[in-house]
């Protein structure tokens, strides 16, 4: 077994053992959010002091936009809220950005100065053979 294979298959067991340890943490916090009275679907926080703790547990919802219907929708508000109640945030479209390096390289030339890019971690994947 040389080193990469020693090494992969510690990453393997780390891997379990994060897993393993994430499923028994959810566990808990499923078992607290039920203590503290907190249902699903509430919205809020909610505090408990112990002797030893401070826990708190939040509810929360996620709310997005239908974007088939959301033109409709935006007609039938005033333009007050339509400035207000969604915010368009710039997300830079990846795939494009490089067909216009590849195509027009003028116009990427004066963009890519604004597009800020960083290392990201670097992933790895380990199959068993």
């Amino acid at each position: 077994m040389n080193k990469i294979d020693q090494l992969a298959q510690a990453w393997r067991e780390a891997k379990y053992d994060e897993e393993q340890a994430n499923a028994e943490r959810l566990e808990v916090e499923a078992k607290i959010v039920e203590l503290m009275g907190l249902r699903e679907g509430d919205e809020g926080t909610l505090s408990n002091k112990t002797e030893f703790f401070k826990v708190t547990a939040t509810g929360k919802l996620n709310r997005t936009l239908d974007k088939e219907n959301l033109e409709a929708a935006l007609s039938a508000l005033p333009e007050f809220y339509r400035k207000r109640v969604i915010k368009w945030e710039p997300k830079l479209d990846i795939r494009e950005f490089r067909k216009m390096g590849e195509e027009e390289p003028e116009a990427y030339k004066s963009f890519a100065p604004i597009v800020v890019t960083k290392p990201a971690k670097a992933a790895v994947k380990v199959e068993v053979l």
